[in-house]
């Protein structure tokens, strides 16, 4: 999967809307290797949005920690492929994926 410049910046501005939020662990489904966290606001709101990473390789992390500040960064992957490697520092949340990205079930995707 080849992500752009334009891939990044669009996933890095949707990111930095949830910094100091919520996030947690929604599912995983492993027929496509597929993760999915939700970002919930702060104050006690049930509404979250889900972030769904697709071809999974590697996934660590708390499965539920406040004041996100998730970045992500292109990468190497094991086979030589580019993928994607998205983190938390501040709680070590870490997922490494080589497919696409989706936004709230698809209303937005990376690459496009």
């Amino acid at each position: 999967m080849k992500f752009k410049q334009k891939d990044m910046d669009g996933l890095a501005s949707f990111f930095a809307e949830w910094r100091g939020e919520n996030a947690f662990f929604a599912g995983y489904v492993n027929g496509h290797d597929r993760f999915t966290i939700g970002l919930q606001r702060s104050g006690g709101s049930t509404d979250f949005i889900g972030v769904t990473f697709v071809q999974c390789v590697y996934i660590s992390g708390p499965v539920r920690w406040s004041g996100c500040d998730i970045q992500c960064e292109i990468v190497a992957m094991p086979e030589g492929e580019q993928g994607l490697e998205i983190r938390d520092r501040s709680s070590g949340f870490l997922v490494r994926c080589e497919g696409p990205v989706f936004i709230g079930g698809g209303k937005a995707s990376y690459p496009e």
